[in-house]
């Protein structure tokens, strides 16, 4: 009965009922948290085409539930959805799921048939501890070739031959394992397949595996020596990370991505200056000098090499250097000097990531390329872009508030989503020709830029853009810009003049609320609609044309627009919300007479008069 379900936005968040047998009503697009968890009566259950995702613990402990079917929209199952579930022997996973949760079917007791398809691209750890009917003589859940469970106490396990990937935590925390060997065929180890498994000493890898995933043996504290065949392509983040007895490792040249931390903690694999070093690579620094120089040779410094080493206050980089990795200086808090050499072409994700006393850095021209967060929270004050960067990543130099100005070169087309947000003390910048698009809250916060120059090549300001620019005093749209989306001005309350093209056809929700300064605008001839917020709380605005075409004022339009005393509203006029000119004590509403307007007027009890 519908009255047994209680459905909010779509989202089923309880079920009152004490049915054996429960269809889920239509229209149902998520099946919350906890929904059935210990319906104890529940037997089987129908769930409908529209749900894409069936939360935490959804049906845990629903211990007569013996079947599920779950429709073609579902893209993701929570922790533990079907845990406890003693009864429920057969599932299939549709295609469409990508993410199935920690632990969905632990103690299921009685599943012996589950299919999992290859849209699924993350799985959670201990998905089938406890499946006893999944599991074989000798621990393994093996499912359509993919090695997802050992619980056998074998110290060294006779891994089966049929198996072509080794699933993620299939391994993890097995303290009992001391030496595994991986057939041939197998071709990835999956994330933190072998984690923690602190005996674990030998591990052999066969010629076919070709990828080895994120914190994949990391925490092995007694493995001693990995050789890497030539077939593996790739190296996940944090694969040895505290693999503390690591003195050997051999990596081939067939490896072209090697993670972030992949040796942080291996300690044995450190010289006598604390370099981590593999090829012509530097991966990790274990030392705890305040000056460092990289050694001369070195051609790449791997992703977080020196991540968080808080000691750290100058860096010498070789000539040599070509490369940095992403997170390279991250949390590097007490950094104050680097030499970037020429040669280095690109300055990698997240670089100088809260180096926040870096005061000033030197690109060299080789730059071409800065990556997205390179700069997030440093305390640089003025830096040069290189005339030859042609990309500048998201948030690339949000939050550095101590920056006061910056030049953008000639060869960017495009300011990212954040790049200068929350730059606090940023005064100034040039926007160069060439720009097309500036982006999601580009530079939302900079509470302190006073003059911006857009040029003629801009034709699209997302929304937010200058949001809260609280001392920005002018601004001039371009003539090829159509849209302006939704705050892009919002809050910046010196603004006193803007110039909208007549291009402009849409000003979206709250684009200019909060401009207290703002004196005039002019709405040009294209736009139909003034949507909600557009102009509240613009409390110097004592006049704005109202354009012929245009159909609709929305919900708070002119709200608190304490100053405007007289607005003409064109017959072309419609509707206007009950609220739109909330708290305009001085407002008087002129029009035709018989016009909408007029009716508008008398029906709020706002003053008209017939022009």
């Amino acid at each position: 009965m519908q009255e047994d379900f209680l459905i909010e936005n779509g989202i089923l968040h309880e079920y009152l009922g004490t049915e054996e047998h429960v269809i889920i009503p239509d229209g149902v697009t998520e099946i919350g948290d906890d929904t059935f968890s210990g319906c104890e009566s529940l037997t089987s259950i129908t769930i409908p085409e529209g749900v894409k995702k069936i939360g935490d613990f959804a049906f845990s402990n629903c211990s007569s539930l013996t079947s599920i079917t779950i429709p073609e929209g579902v893209t993701e199952i929570g922790y533990s959805a079907f845990g406890n579930c003693s009864k429920l022997t057969s599932v299939t996973i549709p295609n469409g799921v990508t993410k199935i949760g920690d632990q969905v079917f632990s103690c299921c007791f009685q599943l012996s048939s589950i299919t999992i398809p290859d849209s699924v691209t993350k799985i959670g750890e201990g998905v089938f501890t406890g499946c006893l009917s999944l599991t074989d003589k000798n621990g393994f859940v093996i499912l359509s070739g993919t090695l997802y469970q050992y619980s056998g106490r074998e110290s060294v396990p006779d891994i089966p031959g049929c198996i072509t990937k080794i699933g993620s935590f299939a391994f993890k925390s097995c303290n009992g394992l001391t030496s595994v060997t991986i057939p041939d065929g197998v071709t990835e180890i999956g994330y933190s397949a072998f984690e923690n498994c602190e005996n674990l000493t030998s591990i052999t890898i066969p010629d076919s595996v070709m990828r080895i995933g994120d914190n994949a043996f990391s925490g092995c504290k007694s493995l001693t020596s990995v050789t890497i065949p030539d077939s593996v392509t790739e190296i996940g983040d944090r694969v040895f990370t505290n693999c503390e007895a690591l003195e050997s490792i051999t990596i081939p040249d067939s490896v072209k991505s090697i993670g972030k931390d992949a040796f942080c903690g291996c300690l044995a694999l450190a010289d006598s200056n604390g370099f981590v070093i593999i090829r012509d690579g530097f991966y990790r620094y274990l030392g705890n000098a305040r000056s460092v120089t990289v050694p001369d040779g070195i051609t790449e410094i791997g992703s977080g090499a020196f991540d968080g080493c808080k000691s750290l206050i100058s860096v010498k980089l070789p000539n040599s250097i070509t490369e940095i990795g992403n997170f390279v200086f991250a949390f590097c808090e007490n950094l104050e000097s680097i030499v970037i050499p020429d040669g280095v072409t690109r300055i990698g994700g997240g670089t100088f990531f809260l180096c926040c006393n870096l005061a000033s850095i030197t690109l060299p021209d080789s730059i071409t390329e800065i990556g997205h967060q390179a700069f997030v929270q440093c305390g640089v004050k003025a830096i040069t872009i290189p005339n030859g960067v042609t990309e500048i990543g998201e948030v690339a130099f949000g939050y550095c508030s101590k920056l006061t100005s910056i030049t953008i070169p000639n060869g960017v087309t495009k300011i990212r989503s954040n790049t200068f947000q929350n730059c606090t003390s940023l005064l100034s910048v040039i926007i160069p020709e060439g720009v097309t698009e500036i982006g999601y809250e580009a530079f939302n916060e900079c509470e302190n830029l006073q003059s911006v120059i857009i040029p003629a090549s801009v034709t699209r300001i997302e929304s937010y853009a200058f949001q809260n620019c609280k001392n920005l005093l002018s601004v001039t749209i371009p003539e090829g810009v159509t849209v302006i989306e939704k705050s892009a001005f919002y809050n910046c309350r010196s603004l006193q003049a803007v110039t909208i093209p007549e291009g402009v056809t849409v000003i979206k929700d709250g684009a200019f609320g909060g401009c207290e300064s703002l004196q005039s605008v002019a709405i040009p001839n294209g736009v139909t609609r003034i949507e909600k917020d557009t102009f509240a709380f613009c409390m110097n605005l004592t006049e704005i044309p109202i354009p012929n075409g245009l159909t609709n004022i929305e919900e708070h339009a002119f709200t608190y627009c304490i100053n405007l005393t007289e607005i003409t509203i064109p017959e072309s006029v419609t509707q206007i919300d009950a609220n739109a000119f909330d708290g305009c004590e001085k407002l008087t509403i002129c029009g035709a007479p018989g016009s909408y307007a007029e009716a508008y007027a008398k029906e709020q009890n706002i003053p008209f008069k017939e022009v």
